[in-house]
């Protein structure tokens, strides 16, 4: 009787020694993440990519292949221990929040919208994707700068920066800032003769534009998802 009494306090100890450790041990949220949100609808496939920069902090990115969505940066990601809060841009964006189960490659949880919420799950399937910078060739001097305006979705004005800075071994960075919803993309950019054509590899948008004389703005369409929206953008003489 007293040897089977060890025996059962060997074991407990055993099992409280494990869990402690597992509480103990530090969880690592970076690597390529798939998995599903429970809607209401049916299921809504997803991929999250999370990588670690230099200064310990955590950035991602999600992706919806149903949309050709790929590549949309989170506005913010948190790591607490084992608990993940990745919020998405815009005002009404929505969020995961979830937490890393014990086997440390399966994150589960709920994401939110001001409409509600639905279950998540997400596997870690192997290292994070990074996608290659976009290259584009350098542009005529006089576009060099940001060029800011606003296209009108449904009344509400999103407004857009688009930055192009020439380097010195002839190509150029280009980027598109979405104001309103807090983000910031890498985008091409060609240019022939007084027409521009920048591309948005993260959704597949193409804004198409003619430069005027003296360069003084930007006139064309931002074409997104089967929809073709007038914009012309005018040099931004301040943020």
């Amino acid at each position: 009787m007293k040897l089977a009494i060890s025996v059962l306090i060997f074991v407990a100890m055993v099992v409280l020694c494990a869990s402690y450790a597992l509480a103990q041990t530090p969880a690592n949220p970076t690597g390529h993440w798939e998995g599903t949100i429970t809607a209401p609808f049916g299921e809504v496939a997803v991929e999250i990519d999370l990588t670690r920069k230099a200064d310990g902090t955590v950035t991602g990115t999600f992706t919806r292949q149903a949309e050709n969505l790929s590549g949309l940066p989170f506005r913010e990601v948190i790591i607490d221990g084992r608990l993940m809060t990745l919020k998405m841009p815009g005002a009404a964006g929505g969020q995961f929040m979830g937490t890393l189960v014990a086997d440390g490659k399966t994150y589960t949880g709920d994401f939110s919208l001001p409409q509600g919420s639905a279950p998540f799950t997400l596997t870690r399937t192997g290292e994070a994707h990074r996608a290659a910078a976009p290259a584009s060739r350098a542009v005529a001097p006089e576009l060099e700068g940001r060029w800011a305006g606003a296209l009108d979705v449904s009344g509400r004005q999103l407004r857009l920066v688009l930055a192009l800075t020439n380097q010195s071994d002839g190509s150029a960075i280009a980027m598109i800032e979405s104001l309103d919803e807090g983000i910031t993309l890498p985008v091409t950019v060609a240019q022939q003769a007084h027409q521009v054509t920048v591309t948005v590899p993260m959704n597949g948008a193409v804004y198409r534009g003619a430069v005027s004389a003296g360069a003084t703005e930007i006139v064309g369409t931002y074409d997104v998802q089967g929809a073709s929206l007038p914009l012309t953008l005018r040099p931004q003489t301040s943020k």
